[in-house]
């Protein structure tokens, strides 16, 4: 399936997302709008990264 084909999710107050879902991502997002679920993904970094940094990472969706 294309990304040009794929219409740009739009969050809850109508804003357009900054990039386009990758499968999986695209998968959770499908079944969340017809069953509210919660879920978590897990990733493994071979580098260190200060808590400030991840602070500051997680905040900014906020942000936007």
């Amino acid at each position: 399936m294309s990304n040009a084909r794929i219409p740009m999710p739009k969050t809850a107050d109508g804003v357009t997302k900054l990039r386009y879902l990758g499968p999986f991502e695209r998968l959770l997002w499908l079944v969340d709008l017809t069953e509210s679920m919660h879920f978590s993904v897990a990733a493994q970094f071979e580098c260190r990264v200060s808590i400030d940094k991840w602070e500051e990472a997680l905040r900014a969706p906020d942000r936007s």
